[in-house]
């Protein structure tokens, strides 16, 4: 078996430029079908998110500053903010501001900070339970996180590993994978606590369950005064548009991909077809000296192995990326495999007629 293995392997080391051509143009195709799934995979866990909030009739919000330094958020927006946060009528995020005076927070980690009612929204996002608590992401090295953070003027413990693929909603970039961050619940009474920066950005990011007119009116109003332009967004009434698009263009990314893979089914059966009609006299003296069909096929595994597992090993290189691009890589490595079967078994049909 092993000796029929390698002849075919020899096979396609005579052919060895197309053969390149073949592994090159897979290797190619699987990349960017691997990279586009992970987006895709990374989307998805959003869009579930999404659809609970469209449920709650979340309002969200998109900012406009009208001065160059940070606003100074009125005392009464932060206690409304703080008080609906405690009801679990919102909850809010800084993602991009904390602690960005101190370079070494976190043991230069980032982080982001979470405050109010996610864990509704997002139960499959494995937080720390009860506020203030920090989780790190799955692809933080342990050994670099700290035991503990100060923020806010609290002492917060680093007490557990996110899920792989953790991902939140957030109201101006759609969807943050969390498997490299810090993630650092507060409880609502740390916004009095934040410097003028981080609950500058808490209010913008925040996401309201179901506001009254009163009270949104309120929040936009106290805010413009500040200097802080509000602009509310019902997803109810945005997001599934913007969900649509999301699915439509994921599609046409897959399908094209799906065909281009089609395509280069096609040519592989079409380049083996031609080294097995070079290969064919040394196939008839092969059968005139007691070759089997289970011989020739054997061969052309050899043949089809040195065409496909090279790509196959390029891809299983994209587990060292984490998740979900390690997801993405292994479901396209089961369809090489896929791809594989179904080039063989064509293949072997040719290959073995002349011994039928």
């Amino acid at each position: 078996m092993i000796h029929e293995l390698m002849t075919g392997v020899r096979m396609g080391l005579r052919r060895w430029g197309s053969i390149l051509g073949i592994t090159l143009l897979v290797v190619f195709a699987g990349s960017v079908f691997t990279m586009t799934l992970s987006d895709v995979l990374t989307e998805s866990s959003v869009i579930g998110g999404e659809a609970r909030l469209r449920a709650v009739d979340a309002v969200t919000f998109s900012p406009q500053y009208l001065l160059q330094s940070p606003s100074k958020t009125d005392p009464k927006v932060a206690d409304g903010l703080r008080d609906m946060l405690e009801q679990g009528r919102a909850y809010s995020a800084i993602v991009n501001n904390v602690e960005i005076d101190d370079p070494g927070f976190a043991n230069g980690i980032p982080a982001i900070v979470l405050m109010g009612n996610v864990d509704d929204v997002f139960p499959r996002l494995g937080l720390c339970s009860h506020a203030p608590c920090a989780s790190i992401g799955y692809r933080v090295d342990r050994a670099q996180a700290p035991d503990s953070v100060h923020i806010a003027g609290t002492d917060v413990r680093v007490t557990g590993t996110l899920p792989a693929s953790a991902a939140i909603f957030d109201p101006n970039t759609a969807g943050i994978n969390l498997d490299r961050y810090l993630v650092i619940r507060l409880d609502p009474s740390s916004l009095n606590r934040l410097n003028d920066i981080e609950l500058e950005e808490a209010v913008t990011k925040t996401v309201m369950f179901n506001p009254s007119r009163t009270r949104l009116d309120g929040f936009i109003t106290g805010s413009r005064d500040a200097g802080l332009i509000l602009v509310p967004h019902r997803l109810n009434t945005e997001q599934p548009q913007r969900d649509r698009d999301l699915i439509v263009r994921a599609l046409m990314y897959l399908l094209g991909l799906s065909a281009f893979l089609a395509l280069t089914v096609i040519v592989i059966i079409q380049s083996l077809s031609v080294t097995l009609a070079r290969e064919r006299p040394a196939m008839l003296v092969r059968r005139l000296y007691g070759a089997t069909a289970a011989d020739e096929a054997i061969r052309v595994a050899g043949l089809i192995l040195i065409m496909l597992l090279p790509a196959a090993v390029v891809l299983a290189c994209f587990q060292l990326i984490g998740e979900p691009v390690a997801t993405a890589s292994r479901t396209m490595i089961a369809v090489i495999l896929a791809m594989a079967a179904l080039v063989w078994t064509i293949a072997v049909r040719r290959a073995t007629t002349h011994i039928q």
